[in-house]
């Protein structure tokens, strides 16, 4: 009988221990689990901030760049739109000018014409000024 008891007692401690081993062993090995990725998982997402910090300073930084390119061509563009618009108005106003010198020279030979032919007709009289 101490056979019995004794296999009964070792199988009743068996299964007792089975049953409060393994959960408990379950359990350390997920707080150990726990732990390692608390301290390990720290350094790591630290790093991450850091790198994605790193990350959007350089995003910030290329954007700006960007930016400022886009500024720069623009205020190339309005200096050479002005430039365009400054040269079309010397040019109107050298033309403008030039028609002018050309409509009076173009008057003065209508009236050089018109006095040669008075002239040729015998309508001007030279050098004679009233009652002479």
């Amino acid at each position: 009988m101490s056979d019995g008891v004794k296999g009964a007692v070792a199988e009743a401690a068996k299964t007792v221990g089975e049953a409060v081993v393994k959960p408990v062993a379950d359990e350390v090995g997920q707080v150990i689990e726990v732990g390692a990725q608390s301290v390990f998982g720290k350094i790591p997402s630290q790093q991450n901030q850091q790198q994605k910090q790193r990350q959007d300073q350089l995003k910030i930084a290329e954007a700006q760049r960007r930016i400022n390119w886009w500024k720069q061509i623009a205020a190339q563009q309005k200096s050479s739109q002005q430039g365009q618009v400054q040269e079309k108005m010397a040019k109107s106003q050298q033309q403008t000018q030039e028609i002018k010198q050309f409509e009076i020279v173009q008057k003065k030979q209508v009236k050089d014409a018109a006095m040669d032919v008075q002239r040729s007709r015998g309508e001007i009289r030279a050098g004679k000024g009233v009652g002479g």
